[in-house]
């Protein structure tokens, strides 16, 4: 089983990916071509960071897309029959670097790869967003997209992703939850939509 976690830098997804996993029993992935690059280890990934950071410097939104598409193939391949719960997916590469010119790669690679069981979107208020990132790390560049507009049309593009493709998928607001009450939210409803699967968590 595959549980895809979406949303913008800030919001709790990392952490509420971790918990969701342990919690269920179920492997977290949360860079898709980190084994690949470096090992299986999340903390020490120089290759990984060396290399996207490459890439996200380039001003190809398409040469960025193939990229991290690649990211979704090795994903599949690599935890092939393992119930996974990834911090990122199709959305996020779609909301950064998704253009007309480009929607091809996206139809494509759900044709390929077929799309997550269930896909979480996790939403923070750009005042609860500009905290986690300030408690993370006080120099992080991402404070300065933390504001209204930038979340409003990062959620717009997710969200209209998820939706014209029609993933199986819900909104958690996070903004006013602690991270026990996110995971509350989201065993609720994998509970109530997969009864068999999730009946006595």
């Amino acid at each position: 089983m595959h549980i895809a976690i979406e949303g913008i830098d800030g919001v709790g997804k990392t952490t509420l990916a971790r918990s969701l996993a342990r919690q269920l029993g179920f492997k977290c992935v949360e860079k898709h071509l980190h084994a690949l690059f470096d090992s299986e280890d999340f903390c020490h990934i120089p290759n990984y960071m060396r290399i996207t950071e490459q890439v996200n410097a380039s001003d190809n939104p398409t040469f960025r897309a193939w990229f991290y598409a690649l990211g979704n193939l090795y994903l599949r391949e690599h935890y092939r029959g393992m119930d996974i719960v990834t911090d990122r997916y199709f959305a996020s590469n779609y909301s950064w670097n998704g253009t007309p010119e480009n929607e091809f790669i996206f139809d494509k690679l759900i044709e390929i790869l077929g799309k997550p069981e269930i896909t979480f979107l996790i939403y923070a208020n750009p005042r609860a967003r500009m905290e986690r990132i300030r408690q993370r790390n006080p120099e992080d560049p991402d404070l300065a997209n933390a504001n209204q507009a930038f979340s409003d049309r990062m959620y717009e593009r997710l969200s209209d992703f998820l939706k014209r493709h029609h993933f199986n998928h819900y909104l958690i607001d996070t903004s006013d939850k602690s991270i026990v009450e996110s995971i509350f939210s989201m065993k609720g409803i994998l509970a109530d939509r997969f009864p068999g699967r999730f009946l006595n968590m």
